[in-house]
């Protein structure tokens, strides 16, 4: 049997791993991929805001700010730069339970780029001065965080929903504790998180394994082993009782989430509830997007299952006018009562499969997602309706439901928890929207003409009547990108201005015999969308399926 070329895709997404942890206890993941000529390496440090003490609430997004602002040997800047001259970027991210910071460069660039994040790794110095700076731009985007009304609401329900976690705080901190920090404090908790033991370096692209581990054990192999600092979370005591929260402020359109605690990250019941949430909330062909959206109620709905490290959390958010808010709760409360008492249709579990699998290809298509996601794992294929049944009833329960209702000041009536827990208690059992029908696609019409094509390095480009045919190959994910596009013989005139856009965005509303609603259905079983796109020379639009 022949062996499997890097080029040609894996039959699973972790075929071809090679794992090392070094003396240090430092953790390598090394996976040749040559589908593009390039290389990601990510850097996970097992510290975020769940790991930070109430004095220390938003430090570990302070040192992910910090962390590239220089070492001993490369000043401000330099960094940076220094990664731009390799063909590369940087970026970074802070979430509960760890930090992430990654480059993406040509692959020729491996060893500069393990040098660079090795050095910024190890050896930052948290200058006191760039700190003093850096700090007034992170207090900048904690100010336009509490302008967002979706995330006031949402970070408002973990405060509601826990009263011990952390999870309940604000996440990256607020403007009087972000001010106070002092570089002893950042190099503190640098010091005490920032070690081997707590750290993942992941290199993906199109690199020899063993060239890459022998960099990276060069860089990482001399870095002293130590002992990370524990400063566990309090434990949070369990509790059944709904809770409400009514906020007011300078906002046009009505905010509301609802939460209840769920099953933590490598829960049995984790796979569940992901589907639990795209049953109810992915896509138009979502039991919360037809029992609402469609029909007006709502400008917006969404479902998700949020799971750090140490919880997890189920949560549904609108966005709607003040005066549909109690329509809007008895809708999320017959759509979750259903769910919990007969579970989803055949079809409505294989569609909502179909998209959890698709978004999970879509993060494996870049390097950088491809690295970020080997710490991840992924068993949907074998949850069956009665499961999605069973978590939705084990954790959506009515009487442990909690909610946030974000409100203009004059407009709309608050929200309380006896209101909330009668419209959980009494539901109406409606059956969820049927599913249209789909027809079977027509027969292609066949081509009278000789088909010419020729090959312009990857990519195969045919004529085709009226049409120009391109495909090119992109190995290693299960999708297909399909486009089609048009170029724009002249401008819209001023008068007709977006002329061009509506003209594709109508376009994708219908098709022979399918209406929107059935083309949306259409689609998401296949674990895509048809979107619309308009630029200034061109017009189309696409799809990304399985």
């Amino acid at each position: 049997m022949a062996a499997r070329s890097p080029t040609d895709p894996p039959s699973r997404w972790t075929d071809g791993v090679r794992r090392e942890v070094l003396p240090n206890g430092l953790t390598l993941l090394v996976q040749e991929n040559r589908s593009a000529p390039v290389v990601a390496v990510v850097t996970h440090v097992k510290a975020g805001f769940f790991d930070e003490p109430d004095r220390w609430t938003g430090i570990s997004h302070v040192l992910e700010h910090m962390l590239f602002k220089g070492t001993e040997r490369r000043g401000v800047g330099a960094i940076a730069r220094e990664t731009k001259s390799a063909g590369g970027y940087l970026n970074a991210s802070t979430s509960y339970d760890q930090t992430s910071y990654f480059t993406v460069l040509p692959a020729s660039g491996l060893a500069a780029a393990l040098d660079i994040q090795a050095d910024a790794l190890r050896h930052s110095v948290i200058d006191a001065g760039e700190l003093a700076r850096e700090l007034q731009v992170i207090i900048q985007e904690a100010k336009r965080k509490v302008d967002t009304p979706s995330a006031v609401t949402y970070e408002t329900l973990h405060e509601v929903m826990f009263d011990r976690h952390r999870i309940r705080r604000w996440r990256i901190g607020q403007e009087a504790g972000l001010a106070g920090f002092t570089r002893a404090d950042v190099h503190g908790y640098y010091a005490s998180r920032y070690v081997p033991e707590r750290t993942i370096v992941s290199i993906v692209g199109a690199v020899d394994p063993d060239q890459a581990l022998a960099l990276a054990r060069a860089r990482y192999g001399d870095w002293p082993a130590a002992r990370g600092a524990v400063d566990r979370s309090p434990e949070e005591p369990g509790r059944r009782e709904v809770r409400a929260r009514t906020l007011r402020g300078d906002v046009s359109q009505a905010e509301l989430t609802l939460g209840w605690r769920a099953a933590p990250p490598l829960d049995a019941d984790a796979p569940a509830l992901d589907l639990a949430a795209a049953v109810l909330g992915a896509g138009r062909g979502s039991w919360l997007y037809q029992r609402l959206r469609e029909p007006g109620l709502v400008t917006s709905v969404s479902s998700h299952y949020y799971a750090p490290t140490e919880l997890g959390i189920f949560s549904i958010a609108a966005e709607l006018s003040p005066a549909r808010v109690p329509e809007a709760v008895d809708a999320i409360a017959a759509a979750v009562s259903r769910l919990a008492l007969l579970g989803p249709p055949p079809e409505d579990l294989e569609r909502a499969r179909t998209l959890l699998r698709a978004r999970w290809a879509r993060r494996l298509e870049s390097m950088e997602g491809r690295a970020s996601a080997l710490a991840a794992a992924e068993a949907l294929a074998t949850v069956r309706a009665d499961e999605v049944r069973a978590a939705a009833a084990r954790y959506l329960q009515p009487d442990a439901v909690s909610a946030v209702l974000y409100l203009p000041d004059d407009e709309g009536d608050e929200l309380t928890a006896g209101a909330l827990g009668r419209a959980f208690a009494v539901s109406e059992l409606r059956p969820p929207p049927a599913a249209p029908p789909i027809a079977a696609p027509a027969p292609a019409a066949p081509i009278s003409t000789r088909l010419t094509s020729r090959r312009e390095a990857e990519v195969l480009h045919t004529s085709l009547p009226g049409a120009d045919l391109l495909v090119r190959r992109k190995p290693g994910v299960p999708l297909v990108h399909l486009g089609v596009y048009a170029p724009r013989a002249e401008l819209d005139p001023p008068a007709q201005a977006g002329l061009g856009a509506l003209t594709v965005r109508s376009a994708v509303r219908a098709a022979g015999e399918l209406d929107a609603a059935a083309l949306a259905f259409a689609f998401e079983r296949l674990g895509g969308t048809l979107g619309p796109a308009a630029a200034s020379d061109w017009l189309g639009f696409g799809t990304t399926v399985l």
